[in-house]
């Protein structure tokens, strides 16, 4: 499925004054404008209105390792500043959803710290 997200104060090194984002499945197709997502889109496309919210995209992969059990998250170290849209996207098996679970306390880390608005997921779960 493809997503276009406009309207959005997009942060990406590829450049400033960017406020479109086309998603493709898990991956981000294409950055730039409003005026130029047109071209990118499709008919029957999820558009998605952001109302100028701060969107800053983050990719999962490069810490997940293959283990003789399975996959394994051996590391990640992720901030979002508050109120900002934040996007985790990245390739099957990659680690998102045991990302998911474990800020949200459904899976506990094995090791090391995970906090949400300042509250420890373990120690300090809703």
């Amino acid at each position: 499925m493809t997503t276009v997200l406009r309207n959005a104060r997009i942060y990406s090194p590829a450049g400033n004054d960017l406020s479109a984002m086309v998603v493709d499945g898990a991956t981000i197709a294409w950055l730039g404008s409003d005026d130029a997502v047109d071209v990118h889109a499709g008919p029957s496309d999820d558009v998605v209105d952001l109302e100028g919210a701060f969107v800053t995209p983050a990719f999962v992969d490069a810490h997940v390792h293959c283990t003789g059990t399975g996959l394994l998250l051996t590391g990640l170290d992720l901030s979002v500043p508050p109120g900002t849209v934040f996007a985790l996207l990245g390739s099957n098996g990659a680690g998102k959803t045991t990302v998911v679970k474990i800020l949200s306390t459904l899976l506990k880390p094995d090791a090391g710290t995970a906090t949400v608005d300042g509250f420890d997921v373990v120690t300090q779960p809703a």
